[in-house]
Order: C-alpha cells, then sequence, then structure tokens
C-alpha cells in the first residue's frame, strides 16, 4: 500500500496544483485503492448522493444570490447598466464560484469530495486488514497551508478501533489534504510506537465530525435547511432511496433513515425559524418613530430584560444612552453579516452579529430580542456559561451558521433612516 509520506503521492493528488478532471481523479483512486466490487460501489453511491445534493443547492443559492442583489438595485433606484456595472466584469455568479476564471468554490467542493473518497476507501483497505494493523497514523502535509487542526492532529497514532478514527479521519475541514496510513504489527516501525493521542483535540467544523465512510449520507444542519427552504426535500430523498437500492442490495437502507432523520429536523427548525422571523417582522414594521423608547422596548422578550441590558451596556461604557444603544441595535439588525443559531435540545437563539461593529443581537425562537451586545471578551464568557450549563443538564449545544433575512435587514435600515431624518 502506498502511504501518504510517499514523494510521487504528494505530487499526484495532493499536490496544491493538482489539476484533473472528475473522471481523472476517479481513476487516479482506483489506482491508489484496491477495493473490492461492493465496496468501490457503496463508495459511488455515496460520492453520487453528495455529488447530486451540492450541485442542486448550490445552483439555487447562486441564483438566489442574483435575484436579491437586484431586487436591492431596483430599491435603490439603480439602471440595468448600473446594476451590471456593479457586479462587475464577471458578474455576482464569479463571486460564488460560477464562472471559469474564479471557480474557488467548485475547487473546493472537489478537493474536498476526493479527498473523502479516497480516505473512505483506505478505511475500507484497512477494515479488511484490521487484524493485521497495530496503529494507524493521522499525516499532515507539513507545508505553509498546513491549518492549525492539521497540525494539532499530525502523528497520532492509535488502534484502528480506537473512537478517535470516528471523529478525526480526515477530510477535517475544505481542502484538507491529510490522510491515514497503516502501521502493521510484526514491523520494524510497530515496535518503536507508543500510543499517541493528542491533548485539547480541536474544535471541527461542521460536516466533518464523522468518518468519512459515513458522512456522505449525513447532510449537515446547514445543507439540510438549505434543502427544506429550497422546496428539494423528496428529490433528495428520492435520491438516497435509489441509491440505497441500487448500490447497497437493500429495500431500506440506515443511511436512506438518517437523511430522512436530518431533513425531518431540519424541517422542523426551519419552520419555527420563519415563525419567529415573521413575528419579529411583525413587530419591526409597526415602529413607531415619534415613541422610539417604547417601540425599542416592544422588539425586547420583556421590558425588565431590556432595562438590565441597557444598564449593563452603560457600566460597560459601550454606549452613551438608550437613543445610543438603540441606534446600534437598529444598525445590527440593518446590516448584520453573519448569522448563527445556538440550538439547545428543542429550542434555538438567532444570532446576528454585524463584523464590522463588532456588535450582535440575539432573537428567540419566539422572535424578540433576548440581548444586544458588543462581542467582546463578555461574550466569550457568556457562551462558556451556555457550554457548562447544557452539559450540566446533559443538552446538546450546537453552533450552527445561517443565512441573512434581507427582509428584515430592510425594515431595520427603513426604520434607522426615519429616526435619522427626524433628528
Amino acid at each position: 500500500m502506498t502511504h501518504v509520506k510517499e514523494k510521487e503521492e504528494q505530487k499526484l493528488f495532493f499536490d496544491h496544483d493538482f489539476d484533473a478532471t472528475f473522471e481523472e481523479a476517479v481513476e487516479f483512486m482506483k489506482e491508489k485503492l484496491s477495493l473490492k466490487p461492493e465496496e468501490f460501489y457503496e463508495l459511488d453511491a455515496k460520492a453520487r448522493f453528495r455529488a447530486f445534493t451540492v450541485a442542486k443547492l448550490t445552483g439555487l443559492g447562486a441564483i438566489e444570490r442574483v435575484k436579491e442583489k437586484l431586487l436591492k438595485a431596483i430599491e435603490e433606484g439603480k439602471t440595468l447598466k448600473e446594476w451590471i456595472e456593479e457586479l462587475g466584469e464577471d458578474g455576482i455568479l464569479k463571486a460564488v464560484g460560477f464562472h471559469q476564471s474564479n471557480p474557488w468554490y467548485l475547487e473546493t467542493v472537489f478537493r474536498t469530495n476526493i479527498s473523502t473518497a479516497y480516505n473512505a476507501g483506505r478505511f475500507m483497505q484497512f477494515a479488511r486488514s484490521k487484524d493485521k494493523i497495530k496503529y494507524l497514523e493521522y499525516v499532515a502535509i507539513d507545508d505553509g497551508r498546513t491549518t492549525p487542526i492539521c497540525k494539532r492532529l499530525d502523528g497520532t497514532k492509535l488502534p484502528p478501533d480506537d473512537p478517535f478514527w470516528a471523529t478525526y479521519t480526515p477530510p477535517n475541514h475544505f481542502n484538507c489534504r491529510s490522510t491515514v496510513r497503516a502501521i502493521f504489527k510484526g514491523s520494524n516501525e510497530a515496535g518503536k510506537v507508543r500510543k499517541r493521542a493528542p491533548r485539547d483535540l480541536p474544535e471541527l467544523p461542521e460536516g466533518f465530525r464523522s468518518s468519512p465512510l459515513s458522512s456522505w449520507w449525513k447532510l449537515i444542519d446547514s445543507m439540510a435547511r438549505r434543502v427544506v427552504k429550497y422546496g428539494l426535500k423528496d428529490e433528495i430523498l428520492e435520491k438516497a432511496k435509489k441509491l440505497c437500492q441500487k448500490n447497497l442490495s437493500d429495500d431500506w437502507c440506515e443511511e436512506y433513515k438518517e437523511v430522512e432523520r436530518y431533513l425531518r429536523d431540519a424541517e422542523e427548525i426551519v419552520e419555527k425559524q420563519q415563525k419567529a422571523e415573521k413575528e419579529f417582522l411583525k413587530v419591526l414594521k409597526e415602529f413607531d418613530v415619534e415613541k422610539p423608547e417604547e417601540s425599542f422596548k416592544k422588539l425586547w422578550v420583556s421590558e425588565r430584560t431590556y432595562q438590565n441590558h441597557l444598564r449593563d451596556r452603560l457600566d460597560e461604557g459601550v454606549i452613551s444612552g438608550w437613543k445610543d444603544y438603540l441606534e446600534k441595535t437598529l444598525e445590527t439588525l440593518a446590516l448584520y453579516s453573519g448569522v448563527y443559531y445556538e440550538v439547545y435540545s428543542e429550542s434555538w437563539d438567532r444570532i446576528l452579529y454585524d463584523r464590522k461593529r463588532q456588535w450582535m443581537v440575539v432573537l428567540t425562537e419566539k422572535g424578540r430580542i433576548i440581548s444586544s451586545m458588543k462581542v467582546n471578551e463578555k461574550l466569550k464568557e457568556l457562551f462558556d456559561r451556555h457550554i457548562q450549563k447544557a452539559k450540566r443538564d446533559k443538552q446538546t449545544l450546537e453552533i450552527h451558521r445561517g443565512k441573512t433575512n434581507e427582509e428584515l435587514k430592510r425594515e431595520a435600515e427603513g426604520v434607522l433612516k426615519a429616526l435619522r431624518g427626524k433628528k
């Protein structure tokens, strides 16, 4: 078996300038991996399912991005010529990776999935030879592009059945180039190796927290929510069912059930999110610029919560008064650049984050503000307390990235302009 440390393999597969068609990449994997036909078809089914899902979501995402930009241009009274000039020579599609001159997104999808397939194939080999293997070693490519995650995991040597491999089998992030090699019993190296597990294991990005043998069937949460949002649930389930039946010789495979569960959970979350956003927008649209403080209080979970946060922000010295607090909150609602969901078992909070101003607003699932604060060390402490509480209560705490709500941003911007015009 060829392993990653050999120069030829680095040159062919892991070099940054590796450039190949999809067919060439498949041929490369076939040459490097000795798989039984049934193993190859299982790998093939997972690859087809993920490729199908990513292609659907990416295409619709690009269309939606163009639509949003066009709607904004119309609202701002721009001509078609101005809009085209603003998009630039390659258009907004270039920014999301759908242009030949800048295919960064498609390249990331390609590299990450090829790496996943390669490592999944290697673990199929390891499973067949597990009685002969003493340790598996995590091997990272050590150069200027090595991530902190892979630097931390590099050199880890553990038995093949150690729980570590269920989570930390590469790829462990986008464009990950690491792999795993086997150290066989009876070899000179096997007698010198000591069992080694890194301390303080790194947190992995969403979608990379499982073995590649199973992860392809798992729609990560952000993907599952987009599937529901775009109305692709039935089509995705049908694709998963066909691949299960065709390639795994099973009328009802466990992988299909996993996909179904992810989509069902995503459907519930999306429904809650839409309900909360609708409720918050309703109150925001009723904002009375003649009575700004009274209207601001109505956006909060309760007047007491608002008063407590106002006092805390004044004590911290990050605001000068309630008017300043109102303006910073509205600016974040109008200009936020990131959305995160903090999920505790059955509930979730929507976190709107303005990177430029380093401010965040947190909405509850009831559609009201529960917090508005500057992003600093205190925020980190807050999250730490949440995590500790979740552990004590034996709840699951997850952080998910989400999509901005353009209608909410436009409405907040309108209120902000009305207040400033009133001044």
